[in-house]
């Protein structure tokens, strides 16, 4: 969040609320694929106890994805992926949601740096 006028001076493209005098910048999130690539997942449940399970992606970005598996995690938690290639890869949940009807966890995640080897490597947008 920046002050109107310092977005201004930076030409960025604005959503502003006049009331507060705050600015938003709204960018676009990298394009997603919808693509099944199975991981490793290694963290902490939302009740600090350490988990080591297979989860599959329902899509992917440049930057991120959307992993589903059946354990609860914490938004802002750090997990590790490992890759079936061997990779592996660092990521902050960014949401998570429980899917009642077929008891699945779906989460949101974002690498934590960009990181070589990742499925997607450039912006599609």
């Amino acid at each position: 969040m920046k002050l109107i006028s310092e977005a201004r001076k930076q030409g960025m493209k604005l959503f502003t609320d006049k009331t507060k005098g705050y600015v938003y910048n709204f960018q676009r999130a990298p394009r997603r694929i919808c693509l099944k690539i199975r991981f490793k997942v290694i963290g902490r449940d939302e009740n600090g106890f350490p988990f080591e399970k297979l989860a599959e992606t329902v899509d992917i970005s440049s930057g991120g994805g959307c992993l589903v598996f059946d354990k609860d995690v914490r938004k802002g938690e750090n997990l590790k992926l490992y890759g079936p290639n061997g990779s592996s890869f660092l990521i902050t949940v960014r949401w998570f949601k429980y899917d009642v009807y077929s008891d699945l966890r779906y989460v949101g995640f974002k690498l934590v740096e960009p990181a070589r080897g990742w499925v997607v490597d450039y912006d599609l947008g």
